[in-house]
């Protein structure tokens, strides 16, 4: 893949569309072959600026001004930060290096010790209630639901993106955490669909217990993560905060577990084949928040065992993956239970083995990609997604890039049903909505996946 970087531009790979820059298109050369008149089209840098004031108009320094994009995990809305900056001493921020699409501004006051400082208010409510500046989005909400998207064109200069920021009514989340060390950080994380909310969070006391301050109502998950040494244990409850504090609550922390397991690779006729060397196993939690556990992976030992010797409470999906394109998942098994699809509930605890096994009879789907005039269209992004959406379990999605001449190979596909689509210019992990295949799907193509086909079709390039 070749790369293009220019001063004032933004940097882009050969062949990326313009929300994807990163991901261009591979150039097929044969031995002796020399490729000449290659051309990079570059975008130039936009740039969103403005202030942050307060409800007198004053400007408000040191306040974080994050630039988001929607984006989708596990088939879940998201905001992802893209950009961002702090305000100087006159609430003024900048944020350079912003690529042509649809944004939010979200704007976080300083934090005190890494929490919200909150100021008692002179006004008493029901609960004893305290009032601080609160995040807020363009133009002036804290609601995601009632903010207003900013439109950023080529090299444009978006200016006057003023944020007000205002007290607002925020309570306490009190309570202790059962088995912790005194090396514990206690957070409320938002559950609402699509927000982005840096998390409010207080160090455990030595009576293990937390007061988390400065908390807007809504649902939120209570997350404690405790560290000792090199090992790290995190447990969660959804709770939801309303117009009063929230007192008394308990998070029972989990010890971590050692999980061990085995894989294996079968031919079509049911015979053991040898392992590739690079193959790995992976952990992937369902729930995913600030400090809930990451992705885990585990080499294989020659025998094909593994072992993951610290698995935190939660749900997880489990997947394996190696360089082979002839390799697809496909089986896991809990005991005697397959989870393949359903995933794991170890949100109590982990405990088990599991049993994979990869086929090395994987599909393939080729073809080319022709735009409106029956052309030929390189570059272009190719999309596999399974016929019923299930974001859940990412191995089922792939994505290529059409090379110079508009041909794509896309492989590794477990056997199934699928709509392959050229959607145009789409924003990452997009693929992953549930509504894909409503949204672009009028050019698709659909195909049936067997053990050791290999399609060849030709896709229509689709319109936003």
């Amino acid at each position: 893949m070749l790369m293009a970087v220019r001063a004032g531009f933004l940097p882009q790979a050969y062949g990326a569309r313009s929300r994807n820059r990163w991901q261009g298109s591979m150039l097929t050369v044969a031995e002796g072959e020399r490729i000449k008149d290659i051309e990079f089209k570059l975008t130039p840098q936009s740039v969103v600026s403005g202030k942050v004031v307060d409800e007198d108009g004053d400007p408000m320094p040191d306040v974080q001004v994050t630039l988001l994009k929607t984006g989708y995990i596990g088939g879940k809305r998201q905001m992802t930060q893209t950009g961002g900056d702090s305000t100087n001493d006159l609430g003024e921020f900048r944020i350079p290096n912003v690529s042509v699409g649809r944004y939010f501004l979200h704007a976080e006051p300083q934090r005190r010790n890494g929490f919200v400082g909150a100021i008692r208010s002179s006004v008493k409510a029901e609960s004893d209630r305290d009032e601080t500046y609160v995040g807020a989005y363009y133009p002036g909400s804290s609601d995601l639901s009632a903010s207003a998207p900013i439109e950023v064109g080529n090299g444009e200069q978006v200016s006057g993106m003023d944020i007000p920021s205002r007290k607002t009514a925020v309570y306490h989340v009190r309570g202790k955490v059962v088995g912790a060390s005194l090396n514990t950080r206690v957070m409320v994380v938002s559950r609402t669909p699509g927000s982005y909310e840096a998390g409010y969070g207080d160090m455990l006391k030595a009576d293990k217990t937390f007061d988390i301050v400065g908390v807007l109502p809504g649902e939120y998950l209570l997350v404690a993560s405790a560290v000792d040494g090199r090992q790290r244990t995190v447990a969660h409850i959804t709770v939801t905060v309303g117009n009063r504090d929230l007192n008394d609550l308990t998070v029972a922390l989990i010890p971590n577990a050692e999980i061990r397991g085995a894989l294996r690779v079968i031919g079509t006729d049911g015979s053991v084949k040898p392992l590739d060397a690079d193959l790995r196993v992976a952990l992937m939690p369902v729930d995913q928040t600030t400090l809930t556990t990451s992705v885990t992976t585990s080499n294989l030992n020659e025998d094909g065992t593994f072992s993951f010797p610290n698995v935190g409470a939660n749900r997880y999906r489990v997947n394996a993956h190696s360089s082979n394109s002839q390799l697809y998942l496909k089986s896991v098994k809990l005991g005697d239970q397959e989870v393949l699809e359903s995933g794991i509930d170890w949100s109590q605890g982990a405990s088990g083995t599991l049993q994979l096994v990869m086929s090395n009879a994987a599909g393939e789907v080729d073809g080319v990609v022709r735009n409106e005039k029956g052309e030929a269209a390189p570059g272009t992004m190719v999309v596999v997604i399974p016929e019923i959406p299930q974001p859940d379990i990412a191995f089922l999605y792939k994505i290529a890039n059409a090379d110079q001449n508009g041909q794509f190979s896309i492989k590794a596909l477990a056997p199934g049903d699928y709509r392959v689509m050229a959607p145009g210019d789409i924003d990452p992990s997009e693929e992953f909505d549930p509504e894909f295949i409503k949204k672009y799907g009028d050019n698709s193509v659909k195909v049936k996946v067997e053990e050791n086909s290999r399609l060849r079709i030709q896709v229509a390039v689709g319109s936003l």
